[in-house]
């Protein structure tokens, strides 16, 4: 049984250690909403720049279309449209002039700006982590009764088997003492042995899922969520009141 050097630290300090990471995992959502709205903000200025050089490439082409009519024209008609269009010309290059200015200036700090939104997401996640390694914690501080019975059960199991391994070992024709051998009386020992094996838990849970496949149904999820969904109700309840009691 689990002794008292084995067992692991009290729930209280894993109560801690669940209280420390959800103080930090708020402040790295907040940290990284901060660093994405920084990066959301830069490339916008920068996305601004590139539609005002659009918008002055397109205004620099339709005033100069203009001055070709107004040339064809003999320099008499389209006057006015075309002194509204190198005014709308001259507009949209000053315009983006100034983007540019800002979108080169933003275009410095993007790459930075990104990595640190990273390294916040990246953080963010070592909390959720942390929360979750804490959480199992006091999941398995919380389940050592269950487990001491585990193993007090394991125990009385193994004593038993040796009883019946030593009955095997008296009426089974295979072994040295012939007083009392048996095939008959062996073959019935050999059944409950069989019966009693205690399969690896993987295995059980195949031989579930291919009697679902013949059978169709689904059975072997229906029993493993079953199994487990008490334990994730407490883990759910653990994560929104870290003080929460059984």
């Amino acid at each position: 049984m689990l002794s008292l050097l084995k067992r692991p630290a009290a729930i209280s300090d894993h109560r801690a250690a669940l209280h420390a990471e959800i103080a930090d995992r708020d402040a790295a959502k907040s940290a990284v909403a901060d660093s994405r709205e920084l990066v959301e903000r830069l490339s916008a200025v920068i996305q601004a720049s590139h539609d005002a050089t659009r918008l002055a490439a397109k205004a620099a082409v339709e005033a100069r279309e203009a001055r070709q009519r107004w040339v064809r024209d003999g320099c008499v008609a389209n006057a006015r449209e075309l002194q509204l269009l190198d005014d709308a010309a001259a507009a949209t290059a000053r315009a983006s002039e100034n983007a540019a200015l800002n979108g080169k200036a933003a275009s410095r700090e993007l790459a930075s700006a990104e990595s640190a939104a990273r390294s916040r997401q990246f953080s963010l996640e070592a909390s959720e982590k942390g929360i979750s390694t804490a959480i199992g914690l006091i999941l398995a501080s919380e389940a050592l009764p269950l487990l001491e019975r585990f193993e007090r059960i394991a125990v009385e199991y193994r004593a038993v088997r040796s009883e019946i391994i030593a009955l095997m070992h008296m009426i089974d024709p295979e072994y040295g003492d012939k007083s009392a051998a048996s095939l008959p009386g062996a073959q019935v020992v050999s059944d409950a042995l069989t019966r009693a094996k205690i399969k690896n838990f993987d295995a059980e849970r195949a031989n579930h899922r291919a009697s679902d496949r013949l059978e169709g149904t689904n059975y072997e999820e229906k029993w493993f969520a079953a199994l487990t969904a008490p334990w994730r109700a407490r883990a759910a309840q653990l994560r929104a009141d870290p003080d929460s009691e059984i």
